[in-house]
């Protein structure tokens, strides 16, 4: 199912996770115990007052928080909820499987089956979306991992550095030429 304004226009403006689910959220938040070696998200994530995630508070609130309360708010719900939510836990399940501390060509195999499935649901629920940079480099994971192995080793500090050198290129939110200096695409972006 496409999104689509009073007119029928697919759109990008439509909210997911609004005021009343993010409310629903914060207090499954009281409810969820964690272990002491996951760290805590903000209070009131989604929100001023919640200040910015790190990396590994979003892979807490996706993974965990957002998983407990989406599940349980929309399985079994009408609409567009059943599309949003299988389109979710594909992408929690690639990051699950590309955070692994052991790698193996199963696992590769899961994570690119689970990222090419989030990305072309993606692409069918936001039909005027584009895929942003590092939607892209997702697809690159998999080899990544075969070559690499564990991202624990490797990950953060090029692409934590990466991602600060790309948040500050102000592009009005479209890609032209001020990106094309900055990476080059050796292919196009398929899903399918």
């Amino acid at each position: 199912m496409n999104f689509t304004d009073k007119d029928g226009k697919a759109t990008s403006k439509t909210v997911i996770l609004g005021t009343n689910t993010l409310n629903y959220i914060w207090e499954d938040q009281e409810l969820v115990s964690t272990p002491s070696w996951i760290g805590r998200t903000p209070k009131f994530p989604g929100t001023a007052a919640g200040g910015s995630l790190k990396a590994d508070e979003w892979r807490s609130f996706c993974s965990i928080f957002l998983v407990f309360s989406l599940v349980r708010l929309w399985n079994g719900k009408g609409g567009r909820f059943p599309e949003l939510l299988t389109n979710f836990m594909h992408l929690v399940a690639a990051t699950e499987l590309a955070s692994l501390r052991a790698v193996s060509p199963q696992s590769v195999r899961l994570y690119e089956s689970h990222i090419r499935a989030y990305l072309h649901g993606h692409r069918q629920l936001f039909l005027d979306q584009r895929f942003v940079p590092n939607q892209h480099t997702a697809l690159h994971l998999g080899q990544m991992l075969r070559m690499f192995g564990p991202v624990h080793a490797w990950r953060t500090f090029p692409f934590e550095r990466y991602n600060g050198m790309m948040q500050s290129i102000n592009n009005n939110s479209k890609i032209g030429n001020s990106m094309s200096a900055y990476f080059v695409l050796d292919e196009p972006l398929t899903v399918d």
